[in-house]
């Protein structure tokens, strides 16, 4: 089934925030151990910010840690 990624913890992670990367990194190699991990179009949005350009956000986000899923409405 896999799990959906926090946003935070991936901005954790690829800016390296001196605070919470080491928390953020335990939290997501033990979400990884467990299932594949995933990241959505909502949870792809919020990291843009942290981005100066689209090529960078692309460059970060398609990682071999984590696939990509779609968010459905039913």
């Amino acid at each position: 089934m896999g799990r959906i990624v926090d946003s935070n913890v991936l901005l954790d992670m690829v800016t390296a925030d001196p605070k919470w990367l080491d928390w953020s990194t335990r939290q997501f190699r033990a979400a990884a151990q467990e299932d594949q991990v995933f990241i959505n179009p909502i949870i792809y949005a919020e990291l843009a910010p942290a981005f100066d350009s689209a090529t960078a956000l692309k460059l970060a986000a398609p990682r071999p840690e984590y696939g990509r899923n779609e968010c459905r409405f039913q």
